[in-house]
């Protein structure tokens, strides 16, 4: 249980980010818990009530002195949390840096929640120091006698830019942080909500378009209403394919993205003829088709996903051709010929896969130069170098080539991260690629450096698991390569050490299984260990 105090939390930004502050105190102040964890026991061990509860911040400049006045240090004193808004005013703000040294004096280091408005973290250390967001007291801890000291810190941050969280999930980060509660149960409640209102919504804009079609004797009113609707009905769209399907990924529920999927498609069949759609609708309508796609296989139905990429690549092809130099036409052809020939790939097809492996990476050619700063584009490329790396090491051919993707991948994960440090999904993806330099290391006959590249990325995961322990996808991936590093100790006969890291990992499947039952990954994973288990049991591992 913890201690009772009078705040909730002590927000502390800088005075020119005060309409952030305005905002993001309404949301909190009107958040909602929603009603099924209202009453629960936090992880703290504390009650969980309906809403987050009273906050402090100052609302006057501070004076002009050396030291913060009674009125903060008394807040400071008095609240259980410290939220800290950052951004490039916030990091050359003194006064933010002060409540920061004051407050981890007070508690330490854990109970300081960040909320990353603008700039980037850690840029400072990148030769950017004007964008740094994080001000000196976040980006390092104290010491002993309560300065700034030279250790790094790794500040707990929800991400409200597009590029990171969205304002969204970043709100209910924060809101997990500081009452103690699961992400994915604050995040399985708040789909349930966006699904009934993005259902209903959906739903009103299809009729709303049908009956236009109807009202042939008022056809200027009818084409204008029918206009609005088809942008609200398009932009819920969008929405589900980017900030919903983003949060969906997180907690590992392919069976919702199905659905969500099927609504937004029912919109396109209204709509008749694929091909009379504009430009911008025939390419979100293959977007939903390749999501579909992806959902499919997860499901286990490869079938049905093979079509979905099929027609999906068709369109993207479609459209790249109507514009080639189209930056955005040359990436959607190049991800539907991957998509395609990654199909091929989990199909142990490599030879099928390969040339389109191939075509993909010289299509995006053009887009993906050294000076490049498009993190999609880069992304794609690295994504394409690693599936090369794959395949080319599966086959155990060419393996000079192998190496050469393999370690481009590793360098354009790297530019990646230098772009967008705070984005999890980039480090997710970062960790296959150093396990695939350390299964190329294995086939060239470096054993121990390539049983040390695959501990490293199974750590890197680990790491990743411990910021974000909700996440089902993080998880995922710990469980895949922690077998993958079983292998290897087992091909060096270390039989009970290669025992105990299958054994953890198939307590983290049979939770994960048991949360989806519908994903069939999972499940195969999950009868994979049981199988690699027996088998090491039976060479005498204990």
């Amino acid at each position: 249980m913890t201690e009772a105090y009078k705040y909730k939390a002590f927000i502390s930004y800088s005075h020119r980010d005060r309409a952030h502050a305005d905002k993001l105190f309404r949301a909190l102040e009107s958040y909602r818990v929603p009603r099924r964890l209202v009453g629960m026991r936090s992880d703290k061990g504390d009650t969980i009530h309906t809403r987050v509860g009273q906050l402090f911040r100052d609302r006057d400049e501070l004076p002009a002195a050396e030291d913060l006045n009674a009125e903060v240090k008394k807040a400071l004193t008095q609240s259980e949390f410290m939220i800290v808004l950052c951004s490039p005013a916030a990091a050359a703000s003194r006064w933010v840096n002060r409540e920061i040294i004051e407050f981890k004096k007070l508690t330490g280091e854990r109970r300081i929640l960040s909320v990353i408005l603008s700039g980037e973290p850690f840029a400072s250390d990148h030769g950017r120091p004007e964008n740094e967001c994080f001000p000196p007291a976040l980006r390092y801890k104290l010491s002993e006698g309560g300065t700034i000291a030279q250790e790094r810190a790794e500040p707990l941050a929800a991400d409200l830019r597009p590029e990171g969280d969205g304002e969204r999930r970043g709100l209910l980060k924060l809101v997990a942080g500081l009452m103690g509660i699961g992400l994915d149960a604050l995040i399985e409640r708040d789909l349930q909500r966006k699904m009934r209102r993005v259902m209903a919504v959906t739903a009103a804009s299809v009729a709303a378009m049908l009956g236009m079609g109807m009202l042939t004797y008022e056809a200027v009113t009818a084409r204008q209403e029918a206009e609005r609707a088809r942008n609200e009905a398009e932009g819920l769209i969008e929405y589900m394919l980017t900030d919903l399907r983003q949060t969906l990924f997180s907690v590992g529920r392919i069976d919702v993205m199905a659905k969500v999927n099927e609504q937004a498609m029912e919109y396109y069949e209204h709509q008749g003829d694929p091909e009379k759609l504009s430009a911008e609708s025939r390419e979100r309508r293959a977007r939903i088709l390749r999501a579909m796609g992806v959902d499919d296989d997860g499901l286990g139905n490869q079938d049905a996903a093979r079509a979905k990429f099929k027609e999906y690549l068709r369109t993207a092809r479609d459209l790249w051709e109507e514009d080639p130099e189209n930056p955005e036409r040359i990436y959607a052809y190049s991800v539907g010929i991957h998509q395609l020939g990654y199909a091929d790939y989990t199909d142990e097809n490599l030879e099928e896969a390969l040339p389109q492996f191939k075509k993909a990476l010289e299509v995006l050619q053009p887009i993906v130069g050294p000076d490049s700063q498009n993190g999609r584009y880069l992304r794609q490329a690295a994504l394409l170098n690693s599936s090369l790396c794959a395949t080319y090491v599966k086959r155990n051919h060419n393996l000079d080539d192998a190496g050469v993707f393999c370690r481009d991948t590793i360098q354009l994960g790297e530019r990646l991260i230098a772009l967008e440090p705070q984005n999890p999904k980039l480090r997710y993806e970062q960790n296959f690629y150093v396990s695939w330099l350390g299964e190329w290391l294995a086939v060239t006959g470096n054993d121990e450096e390539a049983l040390a590249k695959i501990r490293e990325s199974l750590e890197l995961s680990n790491r990743l698991v411990s910021r974000e322990p909700q996440n089902k996808r993080w998880r995922e991936q710990n469980i895949e390569l922690s077998r993958r590093y079983a292998k290897h100790l087992s091909l060096q006969s270390k039989s009970g050490e290669a025992l105990k890291y299958l054994l953890t990992a198939r307590e983290t499947a049979q939770r994960l299984v048991k949360a989806d039952p519908s994903n069939s990954y999972w499940a195969s994973l999950l009868a994979d260990l049981n199988t690699l288990i027996q088998k090491e049991q039976n060479n005498g591992g204990s």
